[in-house]
């Protein structure tokens, strides 16, 4: 639903705030929406609608934002379903504020950073937890409204267009739209404003732009970017591309794969000697946000792992790195699905797991023709091994470690 700055007001008044408490006692459910919705709608008449979208926004946004803490009390806050889904989640944003807090050397009282496209403030919010002096712009008049409302007193707010700057010497933060009715716009040129815009808007500024992940990192570095590409992944997922000014990026840094689960980050700095072997004892699916930032050889170089294929994502090495999940092979085989079946079957396998990279294969489809039908979890790796007419694929039947 579309709210105006009208609801905003309203659901910030204290007659709002009473509604919004009366709403958060009721399921809401799939069994129950109906009949409560019907309640909310007896009792509070045409505000209905936003109290009741409210308070599913406000539950959603828990578990993605609720790390902001005990100054920013999520549960209270008032959203937009768009903004909610573009909201970096917390643990996201805090990562990136604590970069900024110290990412050039600078005491972090001397540091002073603009979020010019604010949105609801989850960054701002982010940048006040780590000690960081923060203003905030947006040239959306509802989300500014929902934005004082949800930082109180952390709020220094004004609106302007991102592309017009309102700050001179501070670290500019822009995180363009990439949602239109609700859809992903991954392509640059949809983004709004576009990088190319940004870019000349704030040259020769200390600039931080938020991406999808999905980027096109050529196309990024025609566009005369010439600083860091941070790629960054939490709970087993790619969050961002995030793309960092050469003021505010390390010397020689182009790359980075950060890793919010284990705290691990790597960069294109480090060594990437990778010899390409057969299997060994474990296979390794590296991290989203390592293998989107190109940096597969150089994970590999670290923790003492090699290549199936030089051209392929997938490590292998005889231990895991700590806290890693792998698979220990059992079984090597050309890849047929009858030999393949046989090879589960010989093996108990129940609950099949299928991953698959460099071979036309849908994991899903497959594993409803393999029906295993034992009692052991296995996972089956699908790949190619080689490349021309020496290229052939190849399963590996594992037992995960976890």
């Amino acid at each position: 639903m579309r709210f105006s700055t009208d609801d905003v007001d309203y659901l910030r008044s204290e007659s709002g705030a009473a509604a919004l408490a009366a709403v958060a006692e009721l399921e809401l459910t799939d069994a129950t929406r109906l009949a409560d919705i019907a309640a909310v709608r007896a009792r509070f008449g045409d505000r209905a609608p936003v109290l009741v979208e409210t308070t599913l926004l406000r539950r959603r946004a828990g578990d993605k934002l609720g790390e902001l803490g005990p100054d920013f009390q999520v549960s209270n806050w008032l959203f937009t379903d768009e903004a909610l889904q573009q909201a970096t989640a917390a643990p996201v944003a805090l990562r990136r504020a604590g970069r900024l807090a110290g990412s050039d050397g600078r005491d972090v009282a001397d540091v002073v950073v603009h979020d010019a496209t604010c949105s609801i403030g989850t960054e701002l919010a982010a940048l006040h937890r780590s000690g960081v002096r923060a203003v905030g712009s947006d040239i959306d008049p509802l989300r500014l409204a929902m934005a004082r409302h949800n930082l109180g007193a952390a709020a220094d707010l004004c609106r302007a267009d991102a592309l017009h700057p309102v700050t001179r010497d501070a670290v500019v933060v822009v995180d363009p739209a990439r949602r239109l009715g609700g859809r992903r716009r991954s392509r640059l040129d949809e983004h709004r404003p576009t990088l190319a815009e940004l870019i000349d808007a704030y040259r020769g500024r200390d600039l931080v732009v938020k991406c999808a992940p999905g980027i096109d990192f050529g196309q990024v570095r025609r566009l005369g970017f010439d600083g860091e590409i941070e790629v960054t992944s939490y709970q087993g997922s790619v969050r961002e591309a995030c793309l960092w000014s050469a003021g505010l990026a390390q010397p020689g840094v182009r790359r980075r794969a950060s890793v919010l689960d284990r705290g691990e980050e790597i960069t294109d700095t480090e060594p990437d000697e990778c010899p390409v072997r057969p299997a060994g004892r474990w296979i390794v699916d590296p991290d989203g946000a390592v293998v989107r930032a190109g940096l597969v050889r150089h994970y590999g170089a670290r923790h003492g792992l090699w290549q199936l294929d030089p051209d392929i994502a997938y490590l292998s090495g005889d231990r895991l790195p700590s806290g890693v999940r792998g698979f220990e092979v059992l079984e090597q085989l050309a890849f047929d699905e009858r030999r393949l079946r046989q090879a589960l079957s010989a093996l108990d396998c129940g609950a099949l797991e299928i991953l698959v990279r460099g071979v036309r294969v849908d994991p899903d489809a497959l594993r409803r023709r393999l029906r295993p039908r034992g009692d052991r979890p296995l996972s089956v790796v699908i790949t190619r091994i080689g490349s021309g007419a020496a290229g052939h694929a190849t399963a590996f039947v594992c037992r995960p470690s976890r």
